[in-house]
């Protein structure tokens, strides 16, 4: 699935895993921008992870843009407080000259062709 939406805030840090090994993570905030809004302000967390994260300087720089964000999933959870969350993971954002912005994906679809 795909989102057409404007990039408000983000964050980039390392996450560690069960296993011990140390993954990249930046956890962005997204406005949705598509038609099926409507009217509607409708914001949402995305956590991307690996080779999707995006680095302190690609989240800088799509700051305030609007980008095409893939949805590689999504689901409700309960939270410990008894409040539901969306938890929303992503893969690759383009920006709106149609290019990837994270330099790990870039690099990977290279090696692909």
């Amino acid at each position: 699935m795909q989102m057409q939406g404007r990039i408000l805030v983000g964050s980039v840090r390392e996450f560690r895993t069960r296993k011990g090994e140390t993954l990249p993570k930046s956890s962005i905030k997204v406005v949705d921008m598509g038609a099926e809004c409507g009217s509607d302000v409708v914001t949402y967390w995305i956590d991307f992870l690996g080779d999707s994260a995006v680095t302190q300087a690609e989240l800088d720089d799509i700051v305030g843009t609007e980008c095409t964000v893939d949805i590689r999933f999504c689901r409700s959870s309960l939270g410990k407080d008894g409040k539901a969350y969306q938890n929303v993971a992503g893969g690759a954002i383009t920006n709106a000259s149609g290019q990837v912005v994270q330099s790990r994906l870039r690099t990977r679809q290279k090696k692909a062709s």
